[in-house]
């Protein structure tokens, strides 16, 4: 690409106004008359401000923001001289996440601060606690008495029975499969044994297991769509973005949020190779439907799928809350998504995977919204291209940029569908890709920016949403988080 150092300069430049405005989650220490505050989903500056005693331009000027009207979940603020400082740490004792619980509202109950809490268990990620996980708290500290009884704290152990998964043994026990996960070290989810002894996490020895939840359908956007454009570089994105020749994500962009750029975590590309690390340049399209890194995932090459783990998709999370879910895709390898969605399978209503051209996955993809427009419903979209073209032709071939002018077109089709139905605004509509590409080869196998820098496009129903990912790398935690 004649132009790549001005449109890498460029990237520098948007990267640095969007991750280099604020302090990291979790580095900045709490100074003598500072605390750090974890900006929670709903709150804006004006009303944290408040709460702390200080003005809004007080924050702007000590974090060096210029926008009052931009921040977001997970954002970690310094609140100058006039907010309370953290409260020591001392003795402490533990806290069992409950349903509905976030960071902020544990801490309002031990009377501590998130930031507090988020510090004391090495919290990387404030948005992202589970049910079942074991905190720990101020010891010295009691709930507050507005506080709801808590539940016990404890463990059981429970025998697997013929016929059990992880998914059926959570529900069982009011749980997530997640915790279970954590709470057994368990290697693989998908794998436990008749007899197993597995320590239940919330629990004490001898309790009645809780019913399974209520599908709670009422909050979260009326519809998920997440788009993938498989192995989109992101300078050729850029290129073709200021060449005029996409056409519909300019649109799209310029009418909801501006684009946002994510960057895999990673020196190396390989697994556990820096703090944070989650989405993959090989299967990116199993890490981004779990928010898991590779050991979670148990995916680690193209030519050794392995089945995602029960119950720790997209799909199953979407399934037990109401939604009607379902995947149109044109990669019909063994890898994706045939083999790694095996544990998935009876969770997903509407399954069209096949080798076709994309006109044939909008075809399918419309087919789904017109059935199901009338209700809740999750649906993922996957174009093979620009990948198989970068493949077969090389990354900087006439070829890959058709099949990037192609998606574009049917993005397209897809928003003026939306639209029509007067659905737009209550989508939660998330364009994306999994990786990018060798520059100017035929492979996406180095670890470099070509790789590892990723884009996203989501409309005005996923505010808040950006800010999580530009942070976290993966959309699966921070829809998670938000919904």
């Amino acid at each position: 690409m004649g132009t790549r150092l001005r449109y890498a300069a460029m990237v520098l430049v948007v990267s640095g106004l969007l991750l280099g405005s604020t302090p990291p989650v979790w580095a900045a220490p709490e100074r003598q008359g500072t605390t750090i505050h974890i900006v929670q989903w709903g709150e804006y500056l004006a009303l944290i401000a408040n709460r702390y005693g200080v003005t809004t331009n007080a924050i702007l000027q000590a974090n060096g923001l210029t926008n009052p009207n931009f921040i977001y979940a997970g954002q970690s603020l310094i609140i100058p001289t006039g907010a309370a400082p953290a409260p020591p740490s001392g003795e402490t004792t533990t806290y069992v996440v409950q349903r509905g619980d976030t960071l902020g509202t544990v801490a309002a109950r031990f009377g501590t601060t998130a930031s507090h809490l988020a510090s004391l268990n090495g919290l990387w990620n404030p948005n992202f606690i589970y049910v079942g996980q074991v905190l720990k708290v101020p010891g010295t500290a009691s709930p507050s008495s507005s506080a709801p009884p808590e539940t016990s704290q404890g463990t059981c152990t429970y025998s697997v029975k013929p016929g059990d998964t992880l998914t059926k043994i959570a529900l069982q026990h009011g749980t997530t499969v997640w915790a279970l996960t954590i709470a057994n070290n368990l290697a693989n989810p998908s794998f436990i044994w008749v007899g197993q002894g597995l320590e239940i996490p919330g629990c004490s020895q001898g309790a009645a297991p809780a019913p399974p939840p209520p599908a709670p359908v009422a909050g979260g956007p009326r519809a998920v769509i997440i788009v993938i454009w498989d192995g989109t570089q992101r300078a050729h994105l850029l290129e073709m973005l200021n060449g005029g020749q996409l056409p519909n994500l300019t649109a799209f962009a310029a009418e909801n949020q501006p684009l946002t750029w994510p960057v895999i975590k990673s020196e190396t590309c390989r697994p556990g190779s820096q703090a944070g690390y989650r989405t993959e340049t090989g299967p990116g399209n199993s890490a981004i439907a779990t928010g898991l890194g590779y050991t979670g995932m148990a995916n680690w090459a193209n030519d050794d799928p392995h089945p995602i783990p029960d119950g720790l998709t997209l799909w199953e999370w979407f399934k037990g809350r109401g939604y009607t879910t379902g995947i149109v895709s044109s990669k019909d390898l063994p890898f994706w998504p045939n083999t790694t969605l095996n544990n998935a399978r009876g969770e997903i209503d509407y399954w069209k995977v096949a080798r076709q051209p994309q006109s044939w996955v909008t075809d399918n993809a419309l087919t789904f919204i017109r059935t199901y427009a009338g209700s809740r419903f999750f649906l993922w979209i996957h174009y093979q291209e620009p990948d198989t073209l970068g493949h077969s032709n090389g990354e900087n071939s006439a070829e890959y940029s058709q099949g990037l002018v192609i998606d574009d077109r049917e993005l397209g089709r897809i928003v003026g569908e939306l639209r029509a139905r007067g659905m737009l605004d209550e989508t939660l509509l998330i364009l994306t890709t999994d990786h990018g590409f060798n520059e100017g080869g035929t492979q996406h196998d180095t670890c470099s920016a070509d790789t590892k820098d990723l884009f996203l496009a989501v409309n005005n129903r996923g505010r808040g949403l950006t800010g999580c990912v530009r942070y976290q790398t993966d959309i699966t935690p921070c829809i998670w988080a938000l919904y």
